[in-house]
């Protein structure tokens, strides 16, 4: 399952990233421009759901996250 990944600017500009952040917005909505983003995520945020899933903040909670997935299937 995809997720909104805040992984931070250090982490970023090292591994190449760009907007990991709206991760899961750019799943759900991939004809989107990018620049609109951030508008559609906080629309998003007023549905409990998304709310649920919206973010995994650093590298380390989201390998955890993928690491339990796996172990449980």
């Amino acid at each position: 399952m995809t997720r909104n990944r805040f992984c931070g600017w250090l982490w970023n500009f090292f591994l190449g990233v760009h907007n990991e952040n709206y991760h899961l917005v750019h799943h759900l909505f991939p004809k989107i421009p990018e620049w609109e983003y951030d508008n559609v995520r906080h629309i998003l945020m007023k549905d409990e759901t998304y709310a649920s899933l919206h973010r995994r903040l650093g590298w380390k909670n989201l390998m955890k996250e993928i690491i339990d997935v796996d172990e449980k299937q």
